[in-house]
């Protein structure tokens, strides 16, 4: 929504700011408006700070628009028991969808999650799944797949795990985050 989309922006300009050394985005979302996930996608691309994106707490889900922006940040990260996927755009409103305008919209929305994914190394083929035919995986499923890139139980753990790997993608760096303080900005 468009509030979610201002209040991303906003927070990872604070976060470069204040000089944080990375930006950890809690993600927990049935799905949202396609304008919005664009823009927020175009937010994390334009940080300067790498952008980790977890899937979190236990329980949590990135459906839908989460799976784009799960893509398009710098670390794809789920804590234990959450999931990611079912991301097929639905169209809501008066009248029925154009046979041809719909695969349109599905076959720019797979092409779209490709290559987020791709751009970061991650499975591009099942992310462009998760949009075509709804698919769904575990945070261990997707950790074997390749659409992830880590699965930690707290952000503690995450940073922690983190520390010395390198960031694929845009802003190919290695990470130092052992023992980096943990400051929560809510929405």
């Amino acid at each position: 929504d468009p509030a979610t989309e201002q209040w991303l922006g906003q927070a990872l300009d604070d976060a470069t700011d204040e000089g944080a050394e990375v930006a950890i985005l809690r993600i927990d979302t049935p799905g949202g408006l396609d304008s919005s996930t664009r823009e927020m996608v175009k937010d994390i691309i334009d940080a300067p700070v790498p952008v980790i994106a977890y899937v979190s707490p236990d329980g949590a889900r990135a459906a839908s628009a989460g799976l784009f922006i799960v893509q398009a940040s710098d670390v794809a990260a789920m804590a234990p028991q959450t999931n990611i996927g079912s991301a097929t755009p639905i169209t809501i409103g008066p009248g029925e969808t154009n046979e041809v305008l719909g695969r349109k919209i599905e076959n720019d929305a797979a092409a779209y999650a490709r290559a987020l994914a791709d751009a970061h190394g991650r499975n591009g083929g099942l992310a462009a799944e998760m949009v075509t035919d709804a698919v769904n995986r575990t945070a261990e499923e997707s950790l074997r797949a390749g659409l992830i890139d880590t699965v930690a139980s707290s952000e503690r753990e995450l940073l922690d795990e983190l520390d010395g790997s390198r960031v694929r993608g845009p802003k190919a760096q290695r990470l130092a985050t052992a023992g980096l303080e943990i400051e929560s900005h809510d929405m």
